[in-house]
């Protein structure tokens, strides 16, 4: 797994607190991949050990923790589809432009 990033803190995104997002990279390939051979979603696995590992500790310091992960062939996690919709939202009011416009821009 590689983490591009994480911890970027976003104030007021997180109904008044601050959201810290973590972006993961993994690869299906990896030789543990490959041995469970389709067996495991990695990007789901990668989103539920981010947030084991980073979710208590922004919680105790009163945020939010939202692990965006998405594999190397470009599929998205479900909490990264999730808050997506939700800046495509207040993008597509604040350009004038469609709710799809302003989604694929994140894509």
């Amino acid at each position: 797994m590689l983490t591009i990033f994480h911890a970027l803190a976003m104030p007021n995104l997180g109904k008044g607190k601050p959201v810290a997002f973590d972006l993961t990279v993994v690869s299906p390939l990896t030789d543990e991949n490959l041995k469970a051979a389709g067996e495991i979603d990695v990007v789901s696995s990668a989103e539920l050990a981010k947030r084991e590992r980073y979710g208590d500790n922004c919680r105790d310091r009163g945020w939010g923790f939202v692990p965006l992960a998405v594999d190397s062939y470009g599929r998205w996690g479900a909490e990264a589809h999730l808050h997506f919709a939700k800046f495509a939202s207040r993008l597509a009011v604040r350009t004038k432009v469609s709710q799809s416009v302003a989604l694929s821009s994140f894509y």
